[in-house]
């Protein structure tokens, strides 16, 4: 079982102009038996296709930044970016698999009426270092979605999911979906 015995993150957030909010964290992290998804490869380095979760006794660095507005109920934009550097206890060696190093994205909420409510973001992890085997693409994810309300309790919406088609990898040999789209 995962077991966190420290997760300590210290920060501070500034609210001095109307509207805008500035906040930056940093802290550290241990964790016994971390479960990191690692693909098995055979003895003369072939990826077998069959990934499995290995425990690992890692200690981590984090860092985040972000920013926001908001203009009453009209408008919300906000951006962030945080960093992990994952370490592993028996040898000191830098691990990141499943994890990205990199982080973050932006996101606009746009509210032109009381009932329409438009969407959009920007999504990203990088340095996602695989070891022996290299490192996975980058991830650069748009979204786009659109919702509108008849009433309190009845409304619609349609979401766009990876709007530039972009082809990666969520772990090693195990790719993500392209464009796609829901309803409801």
């Amino acid at each position: 079982n995962t077991y966190v015995p420290l997760d300590a993150e210290l920060g501070f957030r500034i609210n001095a102009l109307r509207g805008f909010s500035i906040g930056v964290s940093g802290g550290y992290e241990i964790g016994k038996d971390l479960l990191f998804l690692l693909p098995e490869i055979t003895s003369n380095g072939e990826l077998t296709g069959v990934s499995h979760f290995a425990g690992a006794d890692v200690c981590g660095w984090k860092a985040d930044a972000d920013i926001s507005y908001r203009y009453g109920s009209i408008l919300d934009v906000s951006a962030r970016v945080g960093y992990r550097r994952w370490t592993q206890d028996a040898d000191g060696s830098v691990m990141s698999y499943n994890r990205p190093q990199w982080c973050g994205g932006a996101d606009v909420r746009y509210k032109p009426i009381r009932s329409l409510l438009l969407d959009a973001g920007y999504r990203f992890a990088a340095g996602r270092d695989h070891g022996s085997l290299g490192s996975l693409d980058d991830m650069h994810l748009v979204h786009l979605k659109a919702s509108y309300a008849f009433t309190s309790w009845l409304s619609v919406y349609g979401l766009t999911n990876n709007l530039l088609n972009c082809k990666y990898d969520v772990f090693y040999g195990m790719p993500a979906q392209g464009i796609n789209f829901m309803f409801g």
